[in-house]
């Protein structure tokens, strides 16, 4: 629990530093396995790469290092965004950069981050480069979204059992960061959150509504299950900031 706690205190805040980052999050987690520091001028002779990250307004792309996972290399990147720059509608861009060098590595962790990262959002990625056949890669990217105003639980969670276990491997990396296992997580919880409402005690109830709702279970669920969809529906609007924070503020809705 004190690890996850730290975990999720660095997380949730504006990114500082790499250098805070590994010693808080990446040295914590791989301990003293063995680390190999990076060239951070890896790519500063590759016209056509300094092209590229100009043009998707990247400043700058740093190999903080590698650590070795069982024979197998994992390389840890930093991404500098300019400040015209919005990670968060930037998908296109990530994804063009990161193909661009995927010459360089073949499983890695990448943190972008805007050159001034104060109240910023900022990633952490887990991107692996798979050779299909000759001349052709499939790049797969899996990211948390994170710093002031997001939640970071889920990914405090997952590093933090990563932190656990006592031989690390690609696998467990690529586990960590899994959209089936956080969408699965995701689901249970508001199974449980559905159940935690059906409760009697509760006592939830529909303004406006006819008795047969009242007095029916059924229907009454129903509408219960509307009611959470819709709920989730505008938190989410929320986290795009195209509806207020108020709505979801308790203090303000009293």
């Amino acid at each position: 629990q004190e690890i996850q706690a730290n975990f999720c205190d660095v997380l949730e805040s504006s990114f500082l530093s790499m250098e805070e980052f590994c010693d808080k999050v990446l040295f914590s987690i791989f301990g003293k396995r063995p680390f190999k520091r990076g060239d951070s001028d890896f790519i500063e002779a590759d016209l056509q790469m300094i092209k590229l990250l100009k043009a998707n307004h990247i400043k700058a792309i740093r190999h903080v290092g590698t650590f070795d996972l069982g024979g197998q290399d994992l390389k840890i990147f930093e991404l500098i965004w300019d400040t015209h720059s919005c990670i968060r509608r930037d998908r296109l861009n990530i994804q063009r950069v990161i193909r661009g060098f995927g010459e360089y590595f073949e499983h890695a962790w990448m943190v972008f981050h805007d050159e001034n990262p104060k109240n910023c959002s900022w990633q952490l990625s887990y991107v692996e480069n798979e050779v299909l056949a000759k001349d052709r890669n499939s790049v797969k990217r899996y990211t948390y979204l994170l710093g002031p105003g997001y939640s970071v639980l889920t990914a405090a969670q997952r590093l933090a059992q990563l932190e656990s276990k006592n031989d690390i491997c690609i696998h467990d990396i690529k586990e960590a960061f899994s959209v089936q296992a956080v969408t699965k997580e995701f689901y249970i919880k508001l199974y449980h959150w559905y159940e935690w409402a059906q409760r009697p005690e509760l006592n939830v109830s529909f303004p406006c509504s006819d008795d047969n709702i009242e007095h029916d279970p059924h229907k009454r669920n129903e509408h219960l299950i509307r009611l959470i969809t819709r709920l989730i529906f505008v938190w989410f609007m929320k986290q795009k900031n195209l509806v207020a924070d108020a709505l979801f503020d308790i203090h303000k809705l009293k």
